[in-house]
């Protein structure tokens, strides 16, 4: 059966699906549409799986070496912690299921990334929006920490943003000395990668403060040489926006 075939399955419920409480290694396979992304040797795999509950995103490990499975379950316990704390924040998809040390079930969001909506479509207020989400993320006491990457940030076909893959992310507790000392530097350097996104989806709405801000930052990254592809997404989602003004 093709993937786009078995990915509308669930729609009807089909008993031979599994529920998504019951999805383990087991059951997996049964569940597996296809894949959403073959991970490089060093990150998951992200499979498209379809449960009686509906489609779900699997980051799975499982298929890595010895040594990136078990990097990949640390990073994978990170980012369900993440998702525990952002339970209910509209804009950040929903933990459903941790099938295992290796793998994890998230809710599937249908959407394109950031870059190629706004290329497509000149939506106004992804930029408010966006921050919107971050403030209330932060208040959860999460950081990110890559909404560089042009993966990681999607929006849905109504204009809804939604930020995805906690892997990197930073989680504190509600207090303690760890939250007072290094979430204010590692919010500061988020709302930095902020202003990368306004220079290129709302530029007509920076400040000359974010300029001199921005202009700072971005002298500071060309030190850094491993960011080229997530800068050229900006620069393209820019050059798309100049081109329909």
């Amino acid at each position: 059966m093709r993937p786009a075939a078995r990915a509308r399955l669930w729609e009807d419920a089909d008993p031979d699906l599994p529920s998504i409480s019951d999805l383990d290694r087991g059951t997996l396979p049964r569940a597996v549409a296809g894949f959403l992304k073959r991970g490089a040797w060093n990150k998951a795999d992200v499979l498209l799986a379809v449960t009686r509950e509906g489609r779900f995103a699997v980051k799975d490990y499982a298929a890595k070496s010895w040594w990136v499975r078990a990097t990949g379950a640390m990073q994978l316990a990170r980012e369900a912690r993440a998702y525990e704390l952002l339970q209910g924040v509209g804009g950040v998809p929903r933990l459903r299921r941790r099938i295992d040390s290796r793998a994890i079930a998230v809710e599937y969001v249908e959407a394109v990334r950031l870059p190629k909506f706004h290329k497509l479509s000149r939506r106004p207020g992804l930029v408010p929006m966006l921050e919107e989400l971050l403030d209330e993320v932060h208040r959860r006491g999460v950081v990110h920490n890559d909404i560089r990457s042009r993966d990681n940030l999607l929006v849905t076909p109504a204009g809804r943003v939604y930020l995805i893959d906690f892997s990197s992310a930073s989680c504190f507790e509600k207090s303690g000395f760890r939250r007072r000392l290094l979430m204010p530097i590692l919010e500061k350097s988020e709302r930095r990668a902020l202003l990368k996104w306004k220079c290129a989806l709302a530029p007509d709405t920076m400040t000359e403060r974010d300029r001199t801000h921005h202009r700072r930052f971005t002298r500071l990254r060309k030190l850094w040489p491993f960011n080229l592809k997530e800068d050229l997404s900006v620069k393209r989602a820019k050059a798309a926006g100049e081109r329909s003004r």
